[in-house]
């Protein structure tokens, strides 16, 4: 990875950076083949599977001072390889299901696909002055998946975006924190969120 930072005066500055990495699929991704108790469905791996490589690249501001906390950042993530859980379509159309012990269970199987994960956060924590002991926080962060296809892999509107991705997440918080020892206790706090 390469980065850099750059102060564009005393509560602001920028930084960016690029990265480079790898990841070998792990065993399950390469040798599964049942149904898998924790999920449900019926899991298969490939033998053929290649190590992921990723190419990520990130640009965020930073904003502080006295009363103000903020940050903004976005990243974009190229990655060849990604490996990940598709349903597979039965002869008919529909959802390919194995059946065992009188369960039905529709398969998966772990694909390589070239994917672009691109998205960003946004962060501002408010303590406003004299008092120091008060902080409200709120936060949003997104993540955009889309598999761009590659490995002979047809791309339509089912398959377009990748699965398992966390949605857009949002989160608000109002803590105090009392500066005084009460008995053995310190840094006593309360928050809700």
């Amino acid at each position: 990875s390469l980065g850099f930072t750059y102060n564009i005066n005393k509560k602001l500055m920028i930084k960016l950076n690029a990265a480079r990495g790898y990841r070998a699929p792990n065993i399950s991704e390469i040798s599964a083949k049942g149904v898998h108790p924790g999920s449900g469905f019926q899991q298969l791996g490939d033998v053929n599977l290649k190590p992921e490589f990723t190419f990520q690249t990130d640009l965020g501001i930073f904003f502080e001072n006295e009363h103000v906390s903020a940050s903004a950042e976005v990243f974009n993530n190229m990655i060849a390889n990604y490996i990940f859980n598709q349903k597979l379509i039965g002869l008919q159309g529909g959802d390919s299901i194995y059946i065992e012990a009188g369960n039905a269970y529709p398969v998966f199987k772990f694909i390589k696909t070239t994917a672009q994960l691109f998205g960003g956060e946004a962060r501002i924590d408010i303590h406003p002055h004299p008092l120091d002991w008060l902080h409200f926080s709120n936060a949003v962060s997104f993540v955009y998946a889309t598999n761009l296809g590659g490995n002979d892999a047809v791309i339509n509107d089912s398959n377009k975006y990748l699965p398992f991705i966390p949605p857009l997440h949002t989160n608000s918080e109002l803590s105090a924190e009392f500066l005084k020892s009460v008995g053995p206790f310190e840094h006593i706090f309360i928050k809700v969120g």
